[in-house]
């Protein structure tokens, strides 16, 4: 024993040492997986919600990748954040999730992913300074039970909400799979078509039903035989209906009776009493009509079919006051419907005629334009006080048309003051619009060809330092446009110790209020010469808490003849709500919300996962989207200095780094030198010479 402990003393025994722990390190290691993100949004933790649906699983989940490698940058970068994030869920996962990498080298590989209507995409690339295409393989497939579904991983910025997009696709699956399985009855599609439009000229008319049957022929290998297809040949009445209940495209024309007739041309998805329209109509071109929806018709029957079968959550939308209309998407709110649809569904509640249904946790004012009476308001100020939660989109002007005396002149709208009545409710709750629209001089910029540069005050831009970045639903914002807003007192919120206020958006300190002349015109306005005048302005504001109501009692409760009376009022919060108020509804509608890479566009899905209780859904949504960006009130030197920093800074520093070190190096040896071997002819040379 004692040569063995004399053997470890020694230097070979350190080595075997050494070499034991190493080993047994590594053994634990490969059973504990430790990862630190250091990065600000954690953009490569997981979050809860992911966590969650991968750890559930009940049957084998397969995720196929099909991926070609060695893309040049940024795909190669999505590649990378890819197989990164599959590891986080695969850590994450029980034994029924399972990811498959495809070599895509391999032909055989190519019908595997041609199986699953996987197709090959172009991107470009740059080789020897030139600009080329390539075809590639970016997508992967979500496999559960019967269902599948494949995701395009082709944009450039694909790493941007690419947990989000995963994760809503596993639970879409997941809960199609459920919902086929105990289905009442089939999923129909339904093409609605006059025969009699085709006697018109209709450009593609003749295409329609062979392009329907084909994408039925599709969809039906992958649902099988739960989705039959009907078609209809509607008459002048029941074209009228399907405009009415659908929005289907209806047409007129007058027949040699001089009779007037009507035809439709649309198509559904539906079980039961569900019925989603899907994009299928009629255009009006520059010389004829022609038949829009065909080139996309086979994703949007799809994507209809994915949302009539998901388990969506219905947020209850208030009508019948002038609300944006929420099947109107070319002035409505027909965007924002169809923003969240893929895990929402906006279910119109007509408050003056029925009361809030049980199962609605969420409700939404858009944009009213005639007054609430006391009972409407009741409704929703006792919803509210129950624990219910409320989205507020509220306009302090409306836009009306002048009619013109003169033929083809046209004048400028009118800006007139809504008085909704929604100010009642809102009060009790701390909050007031003031009336006017606010102004800034950090705003949305567009170049003029007779005015050069103009100004669109009334269009803030808020960037970072305006959006709150504790808060889940603005974290990791910028560049946020509001337009047509008014400011947001919180004073009196802010003195309700049973609630919590946020301030979501404000403008920057160098914006006022213009209250008179309200216009769209940019070249009406210009900053007040009283820099006095001008301070940051409330735009969007979140109360948490428990409320006091608006009302004394039931402003329709009465006594019976009998003298008794029912008193079911409360006259504050018995749980916690939530109140958010935005002071314009111009982020619901085209003005704002036109394409889906608006930032607004993250803002309005943050809200609504936020008062539904899905805050992992924003946090997923926002990662890789942090953008330390410049402020707009940087001069043009320091922006073209930091610009260079930014470029050459890294480099530089590094270059520095490096001089220090070797600096060091040598001052070390140097050192050295001289306390062991002073009389190093080399040592003695370099003294000589300095």
């Amino acid at each position: 024993m004692k040569k063995i402990i004399e053997w470890f003393k020694n230097s070979k025994g350190n080595i075997l040492l050494l070499v034991i722990l190493v080993v047994l390190v590594n053994l634990v290691f490969s059973r504990v997986f430790v990862r630190f993100d250091l990065t600000g949004p954690k953009s490569y933790t997981l979050s809860e919600s992911s966590k969650e649906i991968v750890r559930t699983i009940d049957q084998p989940l397969s995720i196929k990748v099909f991926f070609t490698k060695d893309l040049p940058s940024p795909y190669s970068d999505t590649y990378t954040y890819l197989k990164d994030l599959l590891s986080e869920y695969e850590n994450a996962s029980n034994s029924n999730f399972k990811v498959e990498w495809y070599d895509m080298s391999k032909e055989a590989n190519k019908k595997i992913a041609s199986n699953y209507n996987v197709n090959e995409v172009r991107i470009q690339q740059i080789e020897k300074e030139e600009a080329s295409l390539k075809n590639a393989y970016m997508s992967l497939v979500v496999s559960y039970g019967d269902q599948s579904e494949v995701l395009y991983l082709n944009d450039t910025n694909e790493t941007s909400g690419l947990e989000y997009k995963l994760t809503t696709s596993l639970s879409k699956v997941i809960s199609s799979t459920d919902m086929l399985a105990g289905l009442k009855g089939k999923v129909r599609i339904t093409l609605y078509k006059t025969e009699k439009l085709g006697d018109f000229n209709i450009a593609n008319f003749n295409q329609i039903d062979s392009v329907v049957d084909k994408v039925y022929a599709n969809v039906s290998k992958k649902y099988g035989s739960k989705v039959e297809l009907v078609k209809v040949n509607p008459d002048s009445e029941q074209s009228e209906k399907l405009k009415d209940d659908y929005g289907i495209v209806a047409l007129s024309w007058k027949e040699k009776d001089g009779s007037t007739s009507t035809g439709a041309l649309g198509l559904t998805v539906s079980n039961g009493d569900n019925v989603y329209p899907v994009p299928l109509g009629i255009q009006n071109a520059i010389f004829q009509y022609v038949v829009s929806g065909l080139d996309s018709l086979e994703d949007n029957i799809n994507l209809s079919i994915q949302n009539l079968l998901s388990k969506t959550s219905v947020i209850g939308y208030i009508t019948g006051h002038g609300e944006n209309d929420i099947n109107d998407q070319r002035s409505g709110s027909g965007n924002f419907s169809a923003l969240i649809s893929d895990i929402y569904k906006f279910k119109e509640i007509k408050i003056g005629e029925e009361d809030i249904p049980l199962d609605v946790k969420c409700i939404v004012i858009n944009g009213p334009k005639s007054e609430f009476t006391d009972a409407e308001l009741y409704k929703i100020d006792q919803f509210v006080l129950k624990g219910g939660n409320l989205i507020v989109f509220d306009d302090s002007y409306q836009q009306v048309q002048q009619q013109s005396s003169a033929p083809y002149q046209r004048q400028q709208p009118q800006y007139i003051a809504i008085e909704n009545g929604l100010s009642k409710l809102l009060n009790s709750y701390g909050l007031k619009i003031e009336k006017g629209w606010v102004m800034d001089e950090l705003c949305f910029k567009r170049n003029d060809q007779n005015y050069g540069e103009v100004k669109f005050y009334m269009v803030p831009q808020l960037g970072k330092e305006n959006l709150d970045q504790n808060n889940v639903i603005t974290k990791n914002l910028s560049f946020v446009l509001f337009a047509n807003a008014s400011s947001i007192d919180v004073s009196e919120a802010e003195k309700n110790k049973d609630a919590k206020v946020t301030v979501l958006a404000k403008t920057s300190g160098r914006s006022w209020i213009e209250s008179q002349n309200i216009s769209m015109n940019p070249l009406y306005y210009a900053p007040p010469s009283d820099k006095s005048l001008m301070s940051s302005k409330n735009l969007s504001v979140l109360v948490e808490g428990k409320f006091k109501s608006a009302f004394e009692k039931n402003p329709v409760e009465e006594e019976n003849a009998s003298g008794l009376s029912s008193n079911s009022h409360i006259a504050s919060s018995v749980q916690k709500g939530k109140v958010i108020l935005v002071s314009s509804s111009a982020p619901t509608t085209p003005l704002l919300l036109s394409n889906a890479s608006e930032p607004i566009v993250i803002f309005l899905r943050n809200t609504v996962d936020y008062m539904n209780g899905n805050e992992d859904f924003c946090t997923m949504r926002t990662k890789n989207l942090s953008l330390n960006a410049l402020r707009d009130d940087i001069s043009d030197t320091s922006k073209t200095v930091y610009k260079w920093m930014g470029q050459l800074g890294l480099a530089v520093l590094v270059a520095i780094i490096g001089l220090l070190v070797l600096l060091a190096r040598s001052n070390h040896r140097n050192h050295i030198r001289e306390m062991f071997n002073p009389d190093d002819p080399r040592f003695e040379q370099k003294k000589s010479d300095e």
